[in-house]
């Protein structure tokens, strides 16, 4: 789950540098943002729970 939470994070870093053309863009890339970064805590929370 470690590389899944990698990857999720990579991308959040390009949406972080992306320039958005307009506003509608801007808007999607906030939509993004946020349900990457759901999906994370997401995925930290069951990491947390698997047994060790």
């Amino acid at each position: 789950m470690d590389a899944d939470i990698q990857t999720l994070e990579q991308i959040l870093n390009r949406i972080l540098h992306t320039e958005p053309a307009d506003k509608a863009q801007a808007a999607l890339l906030d939509k993004a943002y946020a349900g990457i970064q759901s999906a994370i805590a997401a995925l930290e929370q069951l990491e947390a729970q698997e047994p060790q």
